[in-house]
């Protein structure tokens, strides 16, 4: 039996690009509230590059603090990326 392949499409750099976030080093301070202290090289790697493996603890504050961000925002698509 062979092992289902996950693939996925990442788009951080335009999602930030859609919340005024235009900088790699802006997702820093978001990242440090939620508890999650990265270097500079480290989020512009995660910003410009498709992660290989991603852990959910940095997952899971950048997506809280997405689609609460969306949520406020009438001007924004039901379905961040989309």
């Amino acid at each position: 039996m062979m092992a289902a392949k996950l693939d996925y499409r990442w788009h951080l750099r335009k999602v930030m690009a859609d919340r005024g976030m235009f900088s790699t080093t802006d997702l820093l301070p978001p990242l440090k509230e939620r508890g999650i202290t990265l270097s500079t090289s480290q989020v512009y790697r995660l910003v410009v590059e498709r992660p290989e493996r991603l852990s959910l603890k940095i997952l899971r504050p950048c997506w809280t603090s997405w689609t609460a961000r969306w949520r406020t925002s009438s001007s924004r698509s039901p379905r961040p990326g989309r």
